[in-house]
Formats: C-alpha cells, sequence, structure tokens
C-alpha cells in the first residue's frame, strides 16, 4: 500500500528522553479499524535505539533515508494545507547541515535551501513551493538534490500538482 504522509514523533519537552519501557499513545487523525484492509491486520510497532552524534560512518548511511512528502504532491486536495494555509512539502531524515537543490527536468535550479539546524530531534526541512523569487512553481516533475557535504548526497524525484490560482 502506498503511503502519503509519514509520522516523525518528537518528545513533548525538551531533553526528554524515551527509555525501555515507556509507552507511547496514538490517536489516529483518521478513524481506522483492524479489518481496513481485507487480509492485513493494522498493527504498529516501533524501536526506540537512541541517538547518536558525530559519527560519519552512520551518517553516510542515513542518507539512504532521505526522503520527500507528501509525494506526489496535490495542491487541489484540502489535506495539502497545514492550519495556516501555507502549502509544502517536507524533507525528511536530513542531516542537521547540508544544502537542498530544487530543479526543473530541462536542469533549471529552482530554489535553493540552506539547512543548518543545531536541533538533535529535527531531520526535517520545509520547502513552501516557490521558487527562488518568491512564485509558486507550476506543475510538473522536479529534481532535488541533496549536498551532505563529507556524507555524501542523495537524488529524488518529486511530482508537483498544483491547483488554478
Amino acid at each position: 500500500m502506498d503511503i502519503m504522509y509519514a509520522w516523525l514523533p518528537r518528545l513533548a519537552n525538551a531533553g526528554d528522553t524515551m527509555e525501555t519501557g515507556d509507552k507511547l499513545t496514538v490517536f489516529p487523525y483518521r478513524i481506522t479499524r483492524a479489518d481496513f484492509v481485507p487480509g492485513y491486520p493494522l498493527k504498529y510497532s516501533w524501536a526506540i535505539n537512541g541517538t547518536t552524534f558525530n559519527n560519519n560512518d552512520l551518517a553516510k548511511d542515513g542518507i539512504n533515508n532521505i526522503k520527500a512528502f507528501p509525494n506526489p504532491y496535490y495542491g487541489f486536495s484540502e489535506l495539502e494545507y497545514n492550519d495556516a494555509s501555507e502549502k509544502f512539502i517536507y524533507f525528511s531524515h536530513l542531516p542537521s547541515v547540508c544544502t537542498i537543490y530544487i530543479y526543473s527536468l530541462d536542469s533549471s535550479p529552482v530554489k535553493k535551501i540552506e539547512r543548518n539546524s543545531s536541533d538533535p530531534k529535527n531531520s526535517l526541512e520545509k520547502w513552501d513551493l516557490q521558487n527562488n523569487n518568491g512564485k509558486f512553481v507550476a506543475s510538473g516533475m522536479y529534481v532535488v538534490y541533496i549536498d551532505c557535504g563529507s556524507a555524501g548526497a542523495k537524488t529524488l524525484k518529486i511530482a508537483v500538482f498544483q491547483n488554478k490560482f
């Protein structure tokens, strides 16, 4: 089954850590039931492995986990707006320092996003679907190149379906 959204939980209080035996309660936004997909029981599970800092080998392996969501982006869906009516695509599992380059299919630069986050709990970066001139991008395919410095790089494809402006 395709997944349109990803969920990356964060602890409510800065400095808190999950310990063995801690419980996480999930309240779904939309009601689901055990037989939602016949033959596939609904089940969630998590593993808590701790946090590692400044490990370049681990960072190289982590580049494979970098994703963009929602992808494809449907601008005409009511689910594509946050509470402030902003449009956005998130990049997840990013290192604290990286540069995100977004290009059109003809290799024209669309947007450059410099990431420099000191928050170890934040691996997300938001793209507001605007180009470097502050205009919303057109519907189409985009290539994303994420330069993670000495850890390497990741290339992604994004499909954007905008509504009429």
